[in-house]
């Protein structure tokens, strides 16, 4: 269905237009992160996928015309290079899954009906047996269903994975401060 809202300027309206991947996100691009007043950063307590707008598609001065929450009133912008700098690292040595855990971003073009520069930033999961990081074992892009629905191993309760998750999520608003 075609966007029909009048306060969205029609380069925004979703019509089945392309649909970009990770690579095409160039690191001189900025995502903008539409916040509340009361807390700038806006981001969840537990980590899902953070929804943006991607400045390659979206003119600055539309950012907060595509939200139809009152409370979202400001934003912030992140460069893209600096987001794909964010990596955390540590060792597992329990199983399941043990080895060398390291999360870093994906982003992921998530365009909606009002709004084609809707993306997201996604956690990629990556597990290696060795310190140096070369044999990978486990390879996971996690999407805000596989949150939802549990099925990712970086939802287990506790210990190291707790600590990754709150890791990454510090790391983030950084960028975004």
């Amino acid at each position: 269905m075609p966007c029909t809202n009048p306060i969205i300027p029609e380069y925004l309206w979703y019509e089945n237009q392309v649909i970009y991947v990770d690579a095409d996100f160039g690191d001189d691009e900025r995502m903008y992160r539409l916040t509340k007043n009361e807390n700038p950063i806006e981001f969840p307590s537990t980590l899902t996928a953070y929804s943006c707008n991607w400045s390659r598609i979206i003119r600055e001065e539309d950012i907060l015309t595509v939200s139809h929450n009152e409370e979202l009133i400001d934003f912030r912008t992140a460069p893209i290079q600096s987001l794909r700098g964010i990596t955390i690292a540590k060792y597992k040595p329990e199983n399941p899954h043990s080895g060398w855990h390291k999360l870093s971003c994906a982003f992921i073009h998530t365009p909606n009906e009002c709004n084609y520069s809707h993306s997201e930033i996604l956690i990629r999961h990556e597990i290696f047996s060795d310190m140096a990081m070369n044999q990978l074992v486990l390879h996971n892009v996690y999407s805000y269903n596989d949150w939802q629905n549990k099925t990712q191993c970086l939802l287990t309760k506790g210990g190291i994975f707790k600590e990754l998750r709150g890791d990454y999520r510090l790391e983030l608003i950084r960028v975004f401060l």
